[in-house]
């Protein structure tokens, strides 16, 4: 079954008693730090768990901003997102990057450190992961590629029209926010950096953010971080 864990086996043989809310202490990484993890089984296996403590099935639609998946949609794509991190973890542990991490997991798959109680900054940083990582993997990127073409007609419909009511606008919200972090996620793949400027655009008004979207589109050869900053300032001055 897909929610499984891909180390399932080992979980059960193995303890495991680093869990998420303490995987990002000790942030002074050293030479002389003790290893935590004494195998890559071992540190595959914390990284997993950190995955799933951040994003579950019921998540995945809501953080893509893509109108309601079936459960067997949403396991495929939250199964495409674990993949592509522990492909990618498993890269970092290989060249030795990850090694000595300790306890900083989350540091090295892109999880910022994050108070408990900024919830929004929490829910934007699972978008960015869940988007980047996800159409990094065919049948998870498919599966969301099909669900974005559902909202493209309304989009379209609605960019025949002379004028643009705000209810309009809120229609185009799920497509809108669909563009943006998905170009934001593949532009800008350093979480970090994503986080800032998706907080701005989650404070546009609906009608801003699908005029940024236009935007984005006709800058679509050169979506650098200053472009998407440029994007944004552009809609507040204009609207």
């Amino acid at each position: 079954m897909l929610k499984k864990s891909l180390y399932l086996p080992l979980a059960c043989a193995l303890p495991l008693t680093t869990y998420a809310e303490n995987l990002s202490t000790e942030m002074h990484p050293s030479s002389h730090i003790e290893q935590v993890f004494h195998s890559k089984t071992y540190f595959l296996m914390a990284v997993d768990n950190e995955i799933k403590s951040a994003i579950q099935y019921d998540d995945v639609s809501k953080l893509l901003g893509l109108p309601a998946m079936s459960k067997e949609d949403a396991e495929t794509v939250l199964f495409g997102m674990r993949k592509s991190l522990l492909k990618y973890a498993a890269r970092a542990w290989d060249t030795g990057v990850a090694v000595n991490y300790g306890k900083e997991v989350s540091e090295v798959i892109g999880l910022e450190t994050i108070g408990t109680d900024e919830v929004d900054e929490t829910s934007l940083q699972n978008k960015l992961l869940l988007f980047r990582y996800a159409q990094q993997y065919d049948n998870s990127k498919q599966v969301i590629d099909r669900y974005s073409e559902q909202l493209d007609p309304l989009v379209e419909s609605l960019s025949l029209s002379a004028s643009l009511s705000n209810q309009d606008c809120i229609n185009a919200e799920p497509h809108s926010d669909y563009e943006f972090y998905q170009k934001l996620s593949t532009h800008l793949p350093k979480t970090s950096a994503g986080i800032s400027l998706a907080k701005k655009y989650e404070i546009l008004m609906p009608c801003q953010k699908l005029a940024l979207g236009d935007f984005l589109e006709q800058n679509q050869s050169n979506l650098s971080k200053a472009t998407f900053q440029r994007g944004i300032a552009s809609v507040i001055a204009v609207n």
